[in-house]
């Protein structure tokens, strides 16, 4: 699990030293223009979240289980599933985000402006192209060269970033920095997709397959469902507070979000990590062993995301300030009321996991309701002129709590053949009770 938490932290002091550089660099127009570049491409990264976490799962099942025509089939279905989503960036995206560019934003139709949209959406589509290779590798327990692949292209991102902006190179010196990235992270993936995947092939015993690819699409329709619901409900926030709150107020809760994002990241490494041992599990029927490796964790991924809290907290403004930015965290206990929200959404999130690993989807409905109601409760409060944290996370988390986690977690037990107090206990412990 090492590499695993070395490709998240990366990924964390990356994100970190960004913002500031950014901030530093960017006029604010620029700004807004990354902004919403980001901000599209977040939107595809919901469905590949989608295609990847239901793929992955797909292949590992078959990988361990031996169904050598179940694995290739998932593997295909992979290929097309992702292809699809790179010609749906390449073709939707690119028209729907220039002509949100050209008339919402108002960006300057310069050549700079169009190059640097065109550089970017080729970027994501490029990066789409080739994601079956991610999943092939992370769902045959090779998490490691995954991790150190996607490690190196972070950084080298950071490092093309910074030169590009000392340069003066602005939004366009970004996305290209974005671009080489992708090349590099896409060309060592599909080296290591390549070499694996003969001797994967020839390790399992010939087997019919037993899976529809009309349910594997339902399955990705069904969990993209809940990934824009998450995240709509505090993120999507976002674009509304932008509009009715200070630029104090919002680039405070702006990277309150982000850092609770990456730290969250960090906290879920053991879900890929220790896939196979789940997946193994489910396997074995043991509902004992299902319990012990969900503990496990939750355990790990509380931790984590409390202590990353706990920092953030007491000395976060303080490292903001000695790389001078200009932007900083919102008042302490504001902070931990969004961290609350996040703790929520990432035991929901393991949870969850495990359902998506049984092929169980029974969660969405529950999700999307809760989230909708939540919503309206939301919109509700600021039509009432409350204030921004109260309205978009403290109401949301109210209704998370209340209504979904009791109801989620209800359903995970009876899908183990428990009850929701034998499963409380069951999980205290760590072991089933049988």
């Amino acid at each position: 699990m090492g590499p695993a938490y070395l490709y998240q932290s990366v990924n964390l002091v990356v994100g970190v030293l960004m913002v500031p550089l950014l901030l530093r660099y960017l006029d604010a127009r620029e700004f807004v223009l990354w902004a919403v570049f980001t901000t599209w491409g977040a939107l595809t990264l919901q469905i590949e979240n989608s295609i990847q976490t239901v793929s992955v799962r797909r292949i590992a099942s078959a990988f361990h289980a031996g169904a050598t025509a179940d694995f290739v089939a998932s593997i295909a279905r992979a290929r097309r599933a992702y292809r699809a989503l790179a010609l749906l960036t390449l073709l939707g995206v690119a028209l729907g985000g220039g002509l949100y560019l050209a008339v919402a934003v108002q960006a300057d139709a310069g050549t700079p402006w169009v190059l640097a949209w065109c550089v970017f959406i080729l970027a994501y589509a490029l990066n789409y192209w080739f994601g079956a290779n991610n999943a092939i590798l992370l769902a045959t327990a090779r998490v490691g060269a995954f991790s150190y692949i996607a490690a190196l292209s972070r950084s080298l991102n950071f490092c093309l970033t910074f030169a590009a902006l000392w340069a003066g190179k602005g939004v366009l010196g970004i996305c290209a920095s974005f671009a080489a990235s992708v090349v590099l992270n896409c060309t060592l993936i599909a080296i290591q997709a390549r070499r694996a995947l003969p001797s994967l092939s020839a390790g399992l015993p010939p087997t019919p397959s037993r899976d529809s690819g009309k349910h594997v699409a339902a399955d990705v329709v069904r969990y993209m469902m809940f990934t824009v619901a998450a995240f709509a409900l505090y993120k999507g926030g976002l674009l509304v507070a932008a509009s009715r709150f200070s630029d104090l107020e919002v680039s405070a809760y702006s990277l309150a979000l982000q850092a609770f994002t990456m730290l969250s990241s960090l906290a879920l490494v053991p879900i890929q990590a220790w896939l196979a041992r789940l997946v193994a599990a489910i396997m074995q029927g043991g509902t004992a062993l299902v319990v012990r490796e969900l503990s496990r964790t939750l355990v790990v991924a509380n931790v984590v995301f409390a202590a990353g809290t706990l920092a953030l907290a007491w000395v976060g403004d303080d490292l903001l300030g000695v790389i001078s930015a200009q932007v900083m965290l919102p008042p302490r206990a504001q902070l931990l009321t969004i961290a609350a929200a996040f703790v929520i959404e990432l035991n929901l999130l393991i949870l969850i996991n495990l359902l998506v690993t049984q092929q169980r989807f029974g969660f969405v409905k529950i999700y999307l309701g809760s989230v909708l109601a939540a919503m309206v409760a939301a919109a509700g409060a600021l039509a009432l002129g409350q204030p921004m944290v109260l309205s978009l996370v403290l109401l949301p988390l109210l209704f998370q709590l209340s209504i979904c986690v009791p109801l989620i977690f209800g359903l995970v037990a009876r899908q183990l053949g428990m009850t929701p107090v034998a499963f409380l206990r069951s999980l205290l412990r760590g072991r089933s009770p049988t």
